[in-house]
């Protein structure tokens, strides 16, 4: 069975990345247990690399690519025959889950809905052909292969409430990312202020000019509506602000396809439309953009760039106008607007994250770190006393009722007793690859919620 995996490859704290073939042996579904993960594109690249160092004859990982010029396969195992994802075209939703082959989950709630689905699926498969009782009898159904298990792990940047089940999801963070605005336009200012960026997407400003940058019209973007960056960025950076999305000439429609006419994905500044290089405003990972820029010799990973040679800058979030104290004399100056630095002695960007490693000794109800030194905020609640908005944890998601949920936990997550077992990942193991790909790994703080086992993960239930 071919299956393309992405091999990274860690030298003196770089990360060099290719994309090669590599050549996996169809497995007998009773001497393995298959695990596949699939959803959020932001983390697609770091859990890449680290399901393939997981990767065993007796516990294959495989890492489904959410944008793909090809279709993907996974070998069957006991709880999924064999199966091939297949990209998402433009705008087609994904469908309802059936083997042998489905749409591959596009962005976080596409991941976290695709393990809710297989775990609650009746179908069952031989030969690549579904069973059913009416016509095969109740022993060749019992006898087919289910399709519960074809998603075991799915990739989130956000907490979503009661997904993929209530009671049943568990939230394994692994590590911190922060989202802030960018764009690839010369005539956009260094900075701005959440009321800035709120009303950018509101329309109450349509250009550059209203908001300390050169005069020329604005031009909206937001991913794809599955993914978990859009709705992070709206939900929490914007402060719960809702977008305008009317299509005038005053204001025109927030864009969710890009130039191909494919819906929009988050993080890619080369997907933006020719025209609007200039206009261009859209929420970007931070810790994407730092994996991208610190990759910008490969043309395959350095996704900022315009065919035209135009580079989608990531932008800072100017804190200094909220007023922290309410003295005026505040609002002239500026707090913490960049979310990324250059780092002189590696010679590589790196996200800002001093003090950000604290972000969480307790979640709230809805999953977010809650606010510690002044660095993160609780979700709903105002950035008005946090230092930087855009902090956020990011997931692998697991389903209780999923049949391969005790294996798949012994990849990415952990059991949260005092002292106890932990995966690799949970464990410390993947901190320099969880940085190689711009993210910042987690300290091993206990806490009396979320972390009792001491691990370098945390874990939230939905």
């Amino acid at each position: 069975m071919k299956s393309s995996l992405l091999k990274r490859s860690l030298i003196a704290g770089a990360v060099v990345a290719t994309s090669v073939a590599t050549y996996i042996p169809m497995i007998n579904a009773a001497s393995a247990d298959v695990i596949a993960a699939g959803g959020s594109d932001t983390t697609e690249n770091v859990m890449g690399s680290i399901l393939s160092q997981l990767n065993t004859d007796a516990n294959p990982t495989y890492n489904i690519p959410v944008y793909s010029t090809s279709n993907f396969s996974v070998p069957g195992d006991s709880y999924c025959p064999d199966i091939t994802f297949t990209r998402t075209i433009g705008s087609t939703p994904i469908p309802t889950p059936t083997a042998p082959a489905i749409a591959a989950p596009n962005g976080s709630g596409a991941g976290l809905n695709a393990l809710r689905d297989y775990v609650a699926s009746t179908k069952r498969y031989t030969g690549g052909s579904e069973v059913t009782v009416a016509s095969n009898g109740q022993s060749a159904y019992d006898a087919a292969t289910p399709v519960k298990g074809c998603v075991d792990i799915a990739r989130s940047s956000g907490f979503t409430s009661a997904s993929p089940a209530t009671t049943k999801g568990q939230y394994y963070a692994f590590a911190l990312d922060a989202v802030s605005w960018a764009s690839p336009s010369s005539l956009a200012p260094s900075t701005l202020t959440i009321d800035q960026l709120q009303k950018i997407y509101n329309c109450t400003y349509t250009d550059w000019s209203q908001v300390g940058g050169s005069a020329g019209p604005i031009q909206r973007y937001l991913p794809q509506s599955a993914s978990g960056t859009r709705k992070y960025f709206l939900s929490d950076v914007l402060g719960n602000s809702t977008a305008n999305t009317t299509d005038t000439v005053a204001c025109p429609a927030i864009k969710v396809l890009d130039m191909y006419g494919n819906a929009f994905e988050e993080n890619r500044g080369d997907r933006i439309t020719t025209a609007d290089l200039e206009k261009a405003i859209l929420p970007y990972s931070t810790g994407q953009w730092v994996y991208q820029a610190n990759n910008s010799v490969n043309p395959s990973i350095d996704q900022r760039v315009s065919a035209s040679g135009v580079t989608t800058m990531i932008k800072g979030i100017n804190r200094s106008a909220r007023g922290k104290s309410g003295n005026e004399a505040d609002n002239n100056v500026v707090n913490n607007s960049t979310s990324h630095v250059w780092n002189t002695i590696d010679g590589r960007y790196q996200l800002k994250d001093a003090g950000w490693q604290n972000v969480d000794p307790e979640a709230d109800a809805d999953g977010y770190p809650v606010q510690v030194s002044n660095t993160t905020k609780e979700s709903g609640s105002s950035w008005d006393n946090v230092a930087y908005p855009g902090v956020r944890l990011v997931y692998n998601v697991l389903h209780t009722d999923s049949p391969s949920y005790t294996l798949a936990r012994s990849l990415v997550g952990f059991n949260n007793i005092t002292d106890g077992a932990k995966s690799t990942l949970c464990s410390g193991g993947f901190k320099t690859t969880i940085s190689a790909f711009g993210f910042s790994p987690l300290p091993n703080t206990v806490n009396s919620g979320s972390n009792f086992a001491g691990s370098t993960c945390r874990r939230y239930l939905a």
